[in-house]
C-alpha cells in the first residue's frame, strides 16, 4: 500500500494510544462515548476548523491510495477546497439503529461519487480526472480504472482526484516528452538513413563509374603500348616517342614520330637543288596516318617535279631568250657600231658623211606619185595582177604559168596590151628586150634638187638578158618612184643573168633636165642581196635548205660610188657594186637578216626557231614539234630589205647594211641578177631614192631576260596518335559507411491506474441509558513496521474512466428523511449542547484545566 497506508497505520496507533489514556484516566464510559461523539461533531469540528482542517488535510494525504508523490500539501489543499457535495453524483442516504449496554446508537450513512469530471485546480490550471484519463488516452497512455477509493468527506476525494490529475498529468506530458524525443530521434535517423542513402548511393554511382573509368583507363593503357609498337615496326617512322601529360583531370599520351622522305622526293629534291632552285624546308606538319603522309609526300615529289620541268622549261626558254637577246645584242651591236663610225665621219666631213651633207636631192617617199608609162605592149590582166601580189616574192615571178595560160584559138589570157590599171597604181608588164620602156613620175611631193622643185621624173628601162633565155622578164612598175621596180623570171641555169639598164633624168617645171654633174644628186644602192642557200620545211617538217647563190648587184657606170659605214655592199671589179658574202641571213654568216624574221621558243625544249612567217599556225616545223601551244615568240627583227609601208612607213635603221650610195655624175646604170637554180625563179627589186641608207641609230639596246628562279618546298611530316583519358579517382564516401547507428526505439507506452473516489458519511449518535464505568482497554501492541515498497518499475497502464456509481450501504430500517430521531428531551441541537456542557463539567472536575488542555493539544 505505500507509506501512505503506513501512516494512516500509524495514525490509528496513536489514535488507540489516546483512547487507551483516556481509559486510563477513569473517564467512564458515558464520557468516553461523548468525547467520541464530541470529536464527531459537526459543531465541535466546525468550532476547531482551522486546526482540524489541517489535520484533516493530512490524513488524507497519507491515505489516498494514487496520490501522486510529487504533489504538495498546499496543492492537495487547494484542490480538496474545490470539491464540494454539489460535485457528487450517485448520492444515497442510510439510517441504522442499534442498541448496546452504552445505549441507543443511530448511525447515518451518506454514500457519493466525487463526479471525474469535476474542475479542480492543480499546478495553477484547471482539469478534471475525465479529461486527464481522455488526454492520457488520446496521447497513447494505456490507462486502467481500478477499484474506488472511499474517503469520508469531499475534501479528501478531490484531493485523490488531484493527485491522479497530477500523476495523469504527469504520466501523459513524460510518455508525450517521450514520444516527441523518439518522434525526434526517429526523424533525425530518418534524416541519417536518407542522407546515408542518397550518399551512398551517390558513392556507389561513383564507384560505378570510377570502375568503368579505371576499366577506360587500362584500355587506354593498352591502346598507347599498342600506338608504339605500331610506330616502332612502320619501316616509313623515325624518332619514335612518346609523352604524357596530365591537365584539369585528364590524361593524354601522344606517340609521334617523323615520317621518313621517301627516296623519290629526296631525289626531286635534288635535283631541283642542283638546277639552281632555291628549295625551302618549311616547318614539320602533321599527318593523319603513314599513308597519308606518303600519299602528302607524293604529291610534295609531284609539285617539285613539276615545279623542275616548268623551271627546265622556263630555263630552256631563257636560255633560247639570251640566245635571241645574244643575236639581237649583237645585231644591235653592229648596228650601234655603223652608227657612231657614221657620226663619227659627219662629224670630220668625211666618207658619206661629207657625201650625205652635201646632199643635194630632196627625192623620197612618193606616195601620191602617178605614173605613165610608154613603150610597153603587153600588161597583165587585173586578176592576174591580183594573183601575183598575193604570192611571195618567189613564186610570184613564174612567168612560163602566165604563157601557159591561153584561150581555145591560142591566145595568152594573162596578158593584154593595154595598161589595166590607174596611174597611182602598180602595173605588171612584160619588159623585152630590145623594147624599152620608159615611165615618167609626176604630183611629186617635196622632191627638189639643190632647192629646185623637181617636177617629174623619168625612168628608161632596157632589158639586157634574162634569167630563163627567153629574153623576156616580168617586172612590177611602182608608182612611187623612191620604190622603183620589181622584176624577174624563170631560171634555167644559176649562170644566166637577168640585166636591165636603167637611166634615170630629173626635171624641173620649166622641162630641162637638172644637170647632176656638180656630184649634189647622191642616190641609194640599197637592196642588194646575196643569199647561198634558200630554206624551206619539208612535208615531214624538217628544216630543209636549197643551195644556190642569188647575187644582185649595180653597176654604177660613171658614177661616183659611195660607201656606208657598216654595209655589206662595196665596189667590186669593173665597176660593180655588190655584197662579196652572203648578207640575207644571219644563218648563213650575214650581221642581219633581209627579210623580216619571227623567233619562237619552244616552251618544252627551250629550241628557238627563226621563220619569216608571222602566222605560224600553219608552219609544218611548228606542227611536227608539238604545235603552236608549244611555241611563243621571242623576237622579232625587221629586215633590212623591208620598205617602209610593211615598217610603220620607216625605212629600218640597218637598211644601210644591204645597200650602198652614187653620186649621179653619169647617165645610167645597169643592175644584174644571177645565181638561181632551175627551181627557183630569179627576183630582184632595185629602188632608187634620196634617203641615203645611212646607219640610224638604234635607240636603247635589247633588254637582256631575267634568268628565271624557281622556289619549291617540301616540309618533314609528322604522325602522332593522341590517347587521352579522364584520369580515375576513387570516390571517398561522405558518410559513415560501416555503421549507420541505432534505430531509435519507441516508448514504451506507460500505464496509469485511475479510480473514483467515493464519499461515505457516517454519522452515529448513542444515547447512553446510563454511563458506566468504562472497562480498561487492552494495551495496543505496536504496530509493526510496514516493509517499505519497492519502486515500481513500470506505471500500469490506466484505461479510460468511467463513472462508477458508489456502493450505497443499505441498513435494515431505512429512514424517511435525514433529520435525525432523538429522545423526547427536546430538539436535536439542543440535546447536543446540552451534552457536551455536561461533558466538559465532568472532565474538567476530574481533570482539571491544565490536563484538559494539554488533551486538545495533543489531540490536535
Amino acid at each position: 500500500m505505500g507509506k501512505k497506508n503506513y501512516r494512516l497505520k500509524e495514525e490509528k496507533y496513536r489514535e488507540q494510544v489516546t483512547r487507551y489514556s483516556l481509559r486510563k484516566l477513569s473517564i467512564g464510559v458515558a464520557s468516553v462515548a461523548l468525547f467520541s461523539f464530541v470529536l464527531s461533531s459537526p459543531q465541535v469540528y466546525a468550532a476547531t476548523s482551522s486546526e482540524s482542517n489541517t489535520s484533516n488535510a493530512a490524513s488524507v494525504q497519507t491515505s489516498g491510495a494514487s496520490a501522486s508523490s510529487s504533489a504538495s500539501t498546499d496543492d492537495v489543499r487547494v484542490a480538496g477546497n474545490q470539491a464540494s457535495d454539489g460535485n457528487l453524483i450517485d448520492k444515497t442516504t442510510t439510517t441504522t439503529t442499534t442498541k448496546d449496554s452504552q445505549g441507543t446508537t443511530t448511525t447515518t450513512t451518506t454514500t457519493g461519487t466525487l463526479d471525474p469530471k469535476t474542475n479542480l485546480s492543480t499546478n495553477d490550471q484547471a482539469a478534471s480526472l475525465n479529461s486527464e484519463v481522455n488526454k492520457a488516452n488520446a496521447a497513447g497512455v494505456k490507462t486502467t480504472q481500478t477499484a474506488d477509493q472511499t474517503y469520508d468527506n469531499v475534501q479528501a476525494a478531490g484531493n485523490d482526484y488531484a493527485n491522479q490529475i497530477n500523476n495523469l498529468n504527469k504520466t501523459t506530458s513524460d510518455y508525450k516528452q517521450a514520444v516527441q524525443a523518439f518522434q525526434n530521434s526517429l526523424k533525425k535517423y530518418n534524416d541519417t538513413v536518407n542522407s546515408y542513402q542518397v550518399a551512398k548511393q551517390e558513392y556507389e554511382q561513383a564507384l560505378a563509374k570510377y570502375n568503368q573509368e579505371q576499366a577506360e583507363y587500362q584500355r587506354y593503357k593498352e591502346r598507347n603500348a599498342q600506338n608504339l609498337a605500331d610506330f616502332k615496326n612502320d619501316s616509313n617512322l623515325t624518332d619514335v616517342s612518346q609523352t604524357t601529360t596530365s591537365s584539369i583531370g585528364n590524361e593524354e599520351t601522344v606517340t609521334s614520330a617523323t615520317v621518313k622522305l621517301p627516296t623519290e622526293l629526296e631525289k626531286a629534291i635534288k635535283e631541283a637543288q642542283q638546277l639552281g632552285m632555291t628549295v625551302n624546308q618549311n616547318d614539320s606538319s602533321e599527318a593523319d596516318s603513314s599513308a597519308d603522309a606518303l600519299s602528302k609526300y607524293a604529291t610534295m615529289t609531284e609539285a617539285i617535279n613539276k615545279a623542275i620541268t616548268e623551271y627546265k622549261q622556263a630555263l630552256s626558254n631563257y636560255e633560247a631568250q639570251m640566245a635571241v637577246y645574244a643575236d639581237q645584242k649583237k645585231k644591235w651591236d653592229e648596228e650601234n657600231k655603223a652608227f657612231k663610225e657614221y657620226q663619227k665621219q659627219a662629224a670630220e666631213s668625211q666618207g658619206a658623211g661629207a657625201v650625205v651633207a652635201a646632199q643635194g636631192l630632196v627625192f623620197e617617199q612618193q606616195k601620191d606619185a602617178t605614173m605613165t608609162i610608154e613603150g610597153a605592149d603587153t600588161y597583165m590582166t587585173k586578176e592576174v595582177s591580183d594573183q601575183l601580189n598575193s604570192k611571195d616574192v618567189i613564186s610570184r615571178f613564174d612567168k612560163a604559168s602566165l604563157d601557159a595560160m591561153q584561150d581555145a584559138s591560142g591566145n595568152k589570157t594573162a596578158y593584154q596590151q593595154n595598161n589595166p590599171h590607174g596611174e597611182a597604181e602598180n602595173t605588171w608588164i612584160v619588159l623585152k628586150k630590145g623594147q624599152p620602156v620608159t615611165v615618167t613620175y609626176h604630183n611629186l611631193t617635196g622632191a627638189t634638187y639643190n632647192g629646185k622643185p623637181i617636177d617629174h621624173v623619168v625612168y628608161k628601162y632596157e632589158l639586157e638578158s634574162s634569167s630563163d633565155g627567153t629574153n623576156e622578164v616580168m617586172a612590177q612598175i611602182m608608182h612611187d618612184p623612191t620604190e622603183t621596180i620589181w622584176v624577174g623570171s624563170n631560171s634555167t641555169d644559176p649562170n644566166n643573168h637577168l640585166r636591165v639598164k636603167m637611166t634615170i633624168a630629173f626635171y624641173g617645171s620649166d622641162g630641162n633636165k637638172f644637170d647632176t654633174s656638180d656630184g649634189k644628186a647622191v642616190l641609194s644602192l640599197a637592196s642588194l642581196n646575196h643569199y647561198t642557200t634558200i630554206p624551206y620545211i619539208s612535208d615531214s617538217g624538217q628544216q630543209e635548205t636549197i643551195q644556190m647563190n642569188h647575187l644582185e648587184r649595180v653597176n654604177i657606170g660613171n658614177n661616183e660610188f659611195v660607201g656606208i659605214p657598216g654595209s655589206s655592199v662595196t665596189l667590186n671589179e669593173n665597176g660593180w657594186v655588190y655584197s662579196v658574202n652572203s648578207n640575207q641571213r644571219v644563218s648563213e654568216g650575214a650581221k642581219f637578216d633581209a627579210d623580216d624574221m619571227y623567233g619562237y621558243v619552244n616552251k618544252q625544249t627551250g629550241e628557238t626557231f627563226y621563220t619569216s612567217d608571222s602566222d605560224i599556225t600553219n608552219n609544218k616545223y611548228v606542227l611536227a614539234h608539238g604545235g603552236t601551244q608549244n611555241w611563243v615568240a621571242a623576237s622579232k627583227t625587221v629586215g633590212w630589205d623591208d620598205v617602209p609601208s610593211a615598217n610603220n612607213g620607216k625605212w629600218p635603221v640597218n637598211k644601210y647594211y644591204g645597200a650602198g650610195a652614187m653620186k649621179l655624175t653619169g647617165d645610167y646604170i645597169e643592175f644584174d641578177v644571177s645565181g638561181n637554180t632551175p627551181d627557183f625563179n630569179t627576183s630582184y627589186w632595185f629602188n632608187i631614192n634620196s634617203s641615203i641608207a645611212v646607219p640610224q641609230d638604234p635607240g636603247n639596246p635589247p633588254a637582256q631576260p631575267v634568268k628565271p628562279t624557281a622556289n619549291v618546298e617540301y616540309n618533314q611530316l609528322t604522325v602522332s596518335k593522341s590517347e587521352t583519358v579522364k584520369s580515375p579517382t576513387a570516390p571517398k564516401p561522405e558518410f559513415d559507411h560501416e555503421k549507420l547507428g541505432e534505430k531509435p526505439q519507441a516508448p514504451e507506452v506507460p500505464s496509469a491506474e485511475w479510480h473514483l473516489a467515493k464519499v461515505v458519511n457516517v454519522a452515529k449518535e448513542t444515547v447512553p441509558d446510563k454511563p458506566a464505568e468504562p472497562n480498561k482497554p487492552a494495551e495496543p501492541s505496536k504496530p509493526t513496521e510496514p516493509t517499505k515498497p519497492t519502486e515500481l518499475n513500470k506505471t500500469p497502464e490506466p484505461t479510460k474512466p468511467s463513472p462508477v456509481k458508489a456502493v450505497r450501504q443499505i441498513s435494515t430500517e431505512t429512514q424517511p428523511t435525514n433529520k435525525k430521531r432523538l429522545p423526547q428531551t427536546g430538539d436535536e441541537k439542543d440535546t447536543k449542547q446540552r451534552v457536551l456542557g455536561t461533558i466538559l463539567l465532568a472532565m474538567v472536575s476530574f481533570l482539571g484545566f491544565t490536563q484538559l488542555a494539554s488533551f486538545f493539544k495533543k489531540r490536535s
